[in-house]
């Protein structure tokens, strides 16, 4: 990149967004700092987010725009959450999220301004492949890679970007831990920022409200909680409250008991006593929309592969659309991503089926 470069960068109004844009001014790039308006009520980019960012971003003398993606965000992100949750998935809408809305929009908004490329906060890398070609697990152009802060890689998220789009992407708190970014923010007088609650949760539905949430979307179908003899052992009154591995909020007497399954055709919740129950512990994961970022395996690939964002990565086999875990995973579960690596390198993901 050549300095003095214009790039677009989204401003969520957090510190991370905004030490970003600080870190590429410093550095004689050209910041347009870009925030998204989602939906009323969402937490992530509010009309409070919007004020922060606009103050940084003064301070600073960057431009700031307001971008209005609520429709977009709400055919893309929400209607896929309540579809899933619908029919038995556990949504990831994080994943989902920059896939189909926040990168693609961003990507058009850079455009429209005249940017070159489009950075945000995210804790991950990329970089420009030196072996392309070489061999199958290296030859996309440009490679995602994990973060240098192991606690908040993010590379899990980013999991379904297109490869075509990484030459256009710039994560500038991929080589900074959590906190060196809040040192930073204090440096520059950002303490505002530092003292402002990291958002842990869905974006677009406040944690107390998420039932309320779902109760105007879907009408939960009362049914029987059962164990894997087939057993009645209480009611539930929608199989959309429960997911794989669940332990609270089952309200059965004698437990605990944690969920093994879910059967939307019989409108049944499965649970057990055992924690080693096979239902519950598998080691063969069945992928669709698999998102491979370089060529996709032609033979059996070894990987280390994790199943939700929190997991560590196991030793897996990807074969075709089938992963192969050496050791049996925990509450595998329908609609979750799983995610595959070579050492640092994230080289994809595929939803769970």
């Amino acid at each position: 990149m050549r300095k003095s470069e214009k790039i677009l960068v989204a401003m969520s109004g957090g510190v991370d967004s905004s030490v970003s844009m600080i870190l590429l001014k410093k550095q004689g790039f050209s910041p347009i700092g870009v925030t998204f308006k989602l939906v009323e009520g969402s937490r992530c980019c509010d009309v409070e987010a919007q004020t922060h960012a606009k103050a940084v971003c003064k301070r600073y003398g960057i431009p700031h725009y307001v971008f209005d993606v609520s429709k977009e965000f709400t055919n893309e992100v929400i209607n896929y959450f309540i579809d899933e949750l619908k029919n038995a998935r556990t949504p990831n809408p994080c994943v989902i999220c920059n896939r189909r809305l926040k990168f693609d929009q961003l990507l058009k908004a850079a455009k429209k301004l005249g940017a070159s490329y489009v950075a945000t906060g995210h804790y991950a890398k990329i970089r420009k492949n030196p072996r392309v070609g070489k061999n199958i697990a290296s030859s996309a152009e440009y490679e995602l890679l994990k973060g240098l802060d192991e606690q908040k890689d993010q590379s899990y998220y980013l999991s379904f970007l297109p490869k075509k789009w990484l030459s256009k992407i710039i994560f500038p708190l991929g080589n900074y831990s959590k906190d060196e970014v809040y040192k930073i923010a204090k440096m520059e007088g950002l303490d505002f920022l530092v003292e402002k609650k990291q958002s842990q949760d869905l974006c677009f539905i406040e944690p107390k409200l998420k039932g309320l949430f779902m109760s105007r979307y879907i009408t939960g179908v009362p049914g029987d909680i059962v164990d894997p003899s087939m057993n009645i052992l209480g009611k539930h009154l929608g199989i959309h409250n429960y997911t794989i591995g669940q332990r609270k909020g089952l309200n059965l007497s004698g437990g605990p008991y944690f969920v093994v399954s879910i059967d939307s055709k019989k409108n049944h919740v499965v649970v057990s006593k055992n924690e080693k129950d096979l239902l519950l512990n598998v080691k063969d994961v069945a992928l669709k929309s698999i998102n491979f970022i370089g060529v996709k395996p032609k033979k059996p690939l070894k990987v280390m592969a994790k199943i939700r964002y929190q997991q560590k990565p196991s030793a897996a086999y990807l074969d075709g659309n089938v992963l192969h875990f050496s050791k049996p995973q925990r509450a595998v579960t329908k609609g979750q991503i799983a995610v595959f690596y070579i050492g640092k390198r994230c080289l994809g993901g595929g939803i769970i089926k």
